[in-house]
């Protein structure tokens, strides 16, 4: 591996070595530990080593990395200790903490951009105050989307229906079509 590979590689394991350390300061100072954070961080640093690319002569190494980065895993897994959830009260405020006038923005804007029952609807939420940070009006431009004209319906008088419309039954097409195929079949052979 080139030095690059080697330092990027290393980095990661030592963050993943850490984790362990940093496990033992949350059980001093807040005796609990935010296990599924730590999980995620493990589960994030195997990504990052999977994503480095390698010459095949290292590629040993490389599995070796991931060995150990998968044994901290399985340790943190088997913790046995009080854990906590990290929720950060700041992302949410209390319906009634938000004003009158800004309820009914949000209102109207989750009116705006409810599915209407044709799938999910993509909004930019704003994380503070859960509302959508921008309306209907101040959606962007796609410049790739072109609607599509609209055709004039034509309406066919009845006279002319049997040029377009085949009466036949069931067991008529079905003779129809034995017959194609058959004339199709002597063709090909006459043909070969």
């Amino acid at each position: 591996m080139s030095n690059k590979e080697i330092n990027i590689i290393l980095n990661i394991v030592n963050k993943a070595i850490n984790i362990h350390k940093e496990m033992s300061v949350e059980v001093l100072s807040n005796n609990s530990v935010p296990i599924d954070n730590f999980l995620n961080r493990c589960l994030k640093y195997l990504e990052q080593i999977d994503s480095q690319t390698v010459p095949s002569e290292d590629r040993v190494e490389k599995g070796k990395a991931k060995k150990v980065v998968q044994n901290i895993y399985k340790s943190l897994q088997n913790y046995k200790g009080i854990e906590r959830q990290d929720y950060n009260t700041d992302r949410t405020i209390s319906l009634e903490d938000i004003k009158d006038d800004e309820k009914s923005n949000a209102i109207q804007s989750a009116a705006a951009y409810s599915g209407g029952g044709q799938g999910f609807a993509h909004v930019n939420w704003n994380a503070a105050l859960l509302i959508s940070t921008h309306g209907k009006e101040e959606e962007r431009f796609d410049p790739y989307w072109r609607p599509t004209k609209v055709k004039p319906v034509r309406e066919v008088d009845p006279s002319e229906f049997d040029g377009i419309v085949s009466r036949q039954t069931y067991e008529e097409w079905e003779k129809e079509m034995e017959k194609q195929k058959r004339e199709v079949l002597s063709e090909v052979q006459r043909v070969q």
